[in-house]
């Protein structure tokens, strides 16, 4: 009778330790579809944001500060509606966007600096803004992940 016991507690055991495996794997395969999902949504953003960026450039005749807030505005609202859908796939929440705004005001700051400096330097604007995206996109990243969305518990 008690090797039945013990045999049973077992079986419970490898039950328990194989159910918590089986969670354990479906979380990380959740962590990971959703770090693909961030990936995915942060190249799409990009191309969509430097697009808009360059397109504006070109085609409007307009200082190189008036166009790159127009194209950032567009922007943000793309990136702010694609990163709530696309990487976390839940409701837009509102309550998101004033630190969103800010965060993207200050990059557009940033942004309108480094390229002045570059631009006074002789850099044709295309190319300054080329040099800067990598920095913005980094440092937006930083801000986004640690300050705005940080409390998200995907």
């Amino acid at each position: 009778m008690k090797l039945v016991g013990i045999i049973e507690e077992v079986g419970t055991y490898n039950n328990v330790e194989s159910r918590l495996k089986n969670i354990y794997w479906n979380k990380k395969d959740k962590i990971n579809k959703e770090f693909i999902r961030y990936i995915f949504t942060g190249l799409l953003n990009t191309v969509f944001g430097l697009s808009i960026s360059i397109l504006s450039l070109k085609l409007l005749p307009f200082s190189y500060i008036i166009c790159i807030g127009l194209s950032t505005s567009v922007a943000i609202l793309f990136n702010f509606i694609s990163y709530q859908i696309l990487t976390f796939r839940v409701a837009i929440k509102i309550t998101y966007l004033p630190r969103f705004l800010i965060l993207h005001f200050f990059t557009y700051l940033i942004n309108i600096f480094l390229m002045g400096i570059l631009i006074n330097q002789g850099l044709d604007r295309i190319l300054a803004l080329i040099y800067v995206f990598p920095f913005i996109i980094i440092f937006t990243f930083i801000i986004q992940k640690n300050y705005i969305f940080s409390h998200e518990k995907n």
